[in-house]
């Protein structure tokens, strides 16, 4: 007896191939060693803006602390690129008298993009920095205590580079008094 095909039902389980499973779900392990003990919010947040198909989601921590929430998530490439331009924004208001309006509006702008990019910005860091620890090689256990050690948090950061930005632009307005 011949049943009929119903089109509407998912495939079977034969039909998924198990490697791919088992590597999606190593990705997955390795993403929640990198993260740490705050996987759980990442994880909820990113599959929110991937249901929604968005790059968007909330973060409070990047929305008000900026530089040192990057810090303190271990993104220093991206700390050196924010105090940088910072430091000629602030470069420019000094020399040419930019007006504080848009300083403020800049400021303003740079917290709200951090606080509705940051979960992307930092899972895009998270898997890239992933990527290149297992493109180096090495044995299993190795390549997962590397990847340990190059997530998580690092509070010292937080405070470093926001030390290091308030100097540079102390430095800046002694070099450039005002008026």
């Amino acid at each position: 007896m011949n049943q009929p095909v119903n089109p509407y039902q998912p495939p079977t389980a034969e039909l998924l191939h198990v490697p791919v499973i088992e590597q999606l779900d190593l990705q997955e392990q390795r993403l929640a060693n990198f993260v740490g003990t705050k996987y759980p919010i990442y994880r909820d947040k990113w599959a929110a803006a991937a249901l929604k198909r968005q790059a968007t989601s909330w973060n409070w921590a990047a929305f008000v602390l900026g530089l040192s929430w990057l810090a303190y998530r271990k993104m220093y490439a991206y700390c050196a690129i924010f105090i940088a331009i910072i430091g000629l924004e602030t470069l420019l208001e000094l020399v040419i008298g930019l007006p504080d309006s848009l300083s403020y509006a800049m400021n303003i702008g740079t917290s709200v993009m951090f606080g509705l990019y940051g979960n992307t910005l930092y899972r895009h860091f998270a898997q890239s920095r992933i990527a290149a620890i297992e493109a180096a090689g090495g044995p299993p256990e190795q390549i997962e205590a590397e990847i340990t050690r190059a997530g998580g948090t690092h509070l010292g950061a937080a405070f470093g580079f926001m030390l290091l930005l308030c100097v540079l632009l102390v430095c800046l307005a002694l070099m450039f008094p005002g008026d």
